[in-house]
């Protein structure tokens, strides 16, 4: 089921509140810039003038913005309702531990999903063959039902892929070295391609198709310790 709408005003607030309350994962893209983190909200600071929410300071976010304060920051999460949501908006300035960053005008929910998603460590990829072309994408997030596709450049230089377009024999490989993981999908169906000019760049989301019991299980249990690394190196296990 596809859902689409802009959050305002206080639902906004609502939306952080429970972003900070989740630790929900927050994917973070500098505007502009070959940069890409993970993070999570660690705050909020309102006033009668202007509302603020804090993030956990990702490596290299200083040398990435530089002295460009007001600097366009573009955020994607999976929220615990499983809808997926973005927005723009600046960011202000850097303490020691956080980075500040406006309250938007408003957060956009683009879909609703049945699995959980994660996004997976930098360097996932899915690759397969078109004809005799080899295709090869890195994945943005990841589900039992699907994954979200990613590959820089304007739609005349994307992979040559259509919505409601069938592919087989995938292989999703991971090659984090305490996450390595390599695993063959049968079959999966082109969903929707979207070009996202903010960071100049197509995705497409795929429906895996037909799994079996055991293949969706294996995909479980690797996202399942995908969430739980990446919350264990941000200390917000609390040694568990």
């Amino acid at each position: 089921m596809m859902d689409s709408e802009k959050i305002y005003g206080q639902k906004i607030l609502q939306v952080f509140e429970n972003l900070e309350k989740d630790r929900t994962v927050l994917n973070l893209h500098v505007i502009g810039e070959e940069y890409e983190r993970l993070t999570i909200l660690t705050g909020r600071v309102l006033n009668k003038e202007k509302a603020y929410f804090l993030i956990d300071y990702p490596k290299g976010f200083k040398e990435a913005v530089g002295d460009g304060k007001n600097k366009r920051l573009f955020f994607q999460f999976i929220a615990s309702d499983k809808i997926r949501y973005r927005f723009r908006t600046t960011f202000t300035k850097i303490t020691r531990k956080d980075v500040w960053v406006k309250f938007p005008d408003y957060i956009e929910r683009i879909q609703r999903r049945k699995f959980f998603r994660i996004a997976p460590p930098m360097g996932t990829t899915i690759f397969f063959y078109k004809g005799a072309e080899r295709c090869e994408a890195s994945v943005v997030n990841i589900s039992e039902g699907g994954v979200l596709l990613s590959h820089n450049g304007p739609p005349h230089e994307g992979l040559d892929l259509f919505k409601d377009e069938p592919i087989s024999d995938l292989h999703l490989r991971c090659i984090e070295k305490s996450l390595k993981f390599e695993l063959d999908i049968d079959k999966a169906v082109i969903m929707r391609v979207e070009h996202i000019p903010e960071v100049n760049r197509m995705t497409y989301a795929l429906q895996f198709v037909g799994m079996d019991k055991t293949t969706r299980n294996d995909l479980g249990d690797w996202i399942y310790r995908c969430q739980r690394d990446f919350l264990r190196r941000r200390n917000l296990l609390d040694g568990r």
